[in-house]
């Protein structure tokens, strides 16, 4: 019995060892602008099944480059990547190109709806890559986002470019809110993400679910 609270007493002082650093690094930061540990500890409470795992939605007709195209979310940490995946045919099997978001998000309880969860996307990069010849020469030829050097497979940076009107990417750096719930392996968003918190949907757009990869 007594190498029984021996051990408990040696897992407790583990965790405890383990846990304490974090919120004290944490607390580094203020209530305005919280860390990035900051905001990986609030979304691994907050947010766990959105957590270390990625979204995709169905295959939709495109607004951009090529005829259908996928959105696909990454979360890690603090970190999320929203990556859209453009194809040059209708049901999304010849990927043509990609345009990739980075950033840091922040998961936080709806005062409203008890069921659905707020969330905050920070967007600090965006980056396009094309992957067929032909976007290639469609790109340089129009000269999109003010550049010429496009390339099969080459990745470039259209941060500083990203509110050319010539440019059709979200501005970036950029503060983006919507809201969210996950329903078994589907992830729900609000219809758009909105500039301003009081924008933010009431409900969830259950037509266009993201599903678990």
């Amino acid at each position: 019995m007594k190498k029984n609270y021996f051990q408990l007493f040696l897992t407790c002082l583990t965790v405890t060892v383990s846990i304490v650093p974090l919120f004290m690094f944490s607390s580094c930061g203020s209530d305005d602008n919280p860390s990035s540990t900051e905001k990986a500890i609030s979304n691994l409470f907050a947010g766990s099944d959105l957590v270390e795992r990625k979204w995709e939605s169905e295959c939709k007709g495109s607004q951009f480059f090529g005829a259908s195209s996928k959105r696909r979310y990454e979360f890690k940490g603090s970190g999320f990547e929203e990556i859209v995946l453009l194809h040059e045919d209708a049901d999304c099997k010849t990927l043509s190109g990609t345009i990739t978001y980075e950033g840091e998000y922040q998961v936080s309880s709806n005062q409203l709806n008890n069921e659905t969860k707020d969330i905050k996307f920070e967007y600090s990069k965006v980056r396009a890559t094309p992957h067929t010849q032909k976007a290639v020469d469609e790109l340089n030829a129009i000269k999109l986002c003010e550049h010429t050097d496009w390339g099969l497979d080459k990745e470039i940076d259209l941060t500083n470019t990203s509110d050319n009107i010539i440019c059709p990417v979200k501005k970036t750096p950029n503060i983006k809110y919507n809201l969210f719930i996950i329903d078994g392996n589907n992830l729900f968003l609000g219809e758009n993400d909105v500039d301003t918190e009081g924008e933010r949907a009431i409900e969830v757009d259950r037509d266009n679910p993201y599903h678990k990869l």
